[in-house]
């Protein structure tokens, strides 16, 4: 491992150490060359642990790097790189960019790795999964009609309640206005009106009104005979 391939000026150096992100410095057979002061506190470990050893196996516990290892991506494209992933030796999820190194004949020397620790970010992403998935669970088995209309009274979606009562499929009605698609006539107009008040802001008391069932159209729309 030649170092003086990576020499580095002060103010380089001063960035590096002072970066919040994990950083590596390797050369092109995955020895650490160097890492960065935010790396050594997380680690609680010296400089010296890690120099000149394979990253795979001191950072990873791994004995070969792995398939979607970013420096191998990097070694076969020369080209900028980025992964998300687990890290099962460090227990975090870790988005990692990774930049390669050529010398003054263009050839690959090296990589560096800039880790941002992102365990926080997707414990927060799951956390919203499972309340979404929750809700979702709840809409889809409760026996109340649940509607969302946009802000012209067109249909967005409707739960499976509201699909088995008024017979109609969401796909086949969505972007429709429920008003005039699913209120009897005599009612529409008043009660489009509290929707608006509604939309404008306004408190609205609870309301009670009839739809129309596919059922109930086709019954209406049927000829009379003699």
């Amino acid at each position: 491992m030649d170092k003086g391939k990576f020499e580095h000026s002060s103010f380089w150096s001063s960035a590096f150490d002072n970066m919040d992100d994990f950083i590596f410095i390797l050369d092109n057979d995955f020895n650490i060359v160097r890492v960065n002061k935010s790396f050594l506190k997380f680690t609680g470990k010296k400089e010296k642990y890690f120099l000149g050893r394979k990253c795979y196996k001191v950072v990873h516990a791994l004995d070969k790097p792995v398939p979607e290892c970013p420096y191998r991506k990097t070694m076969g494209t020369k080209k900028f790189e980025v992964s998300e992933f687990y890290d099962n030796n460090l227990k975090r999820w870790l988005y990692v960019r990774t930049t390669p190194i050529f010398n003054s004949n263009n050839e690959l020397i090296g990589s560096i790795h800039l880790a941002a620790d992102v365990t926080e970010r997707r414990r927060r992403e799951e956390l919203l999964k499972e309340e979404r998935d929750f809700s979702n669970s709840l809409i889809n088995t409760a026996q109340a009609v649940i509607l969302v209309l946009d802000k012209e009274g067109r249909i967005v979606s409707f739960n499976p309640y509201m699909e088995k009562l008024s017979g109609y499929r969401l796909e086949k009605i969505k972007g429709k206005d429920w008003f005039s698609t699913f209120l009897p006539e005599n009612g529409r107009d008043r009660i489009r009106g509290i929707f608006k008040k509604s939309i404008e802001g306004n408190q609205i008391k609870g309301e009670i009104n009839p739809i129309v069932t596919k059922r109930e159209w086709n019954r209406h729309h049927t000829p009379l005979r003699d």
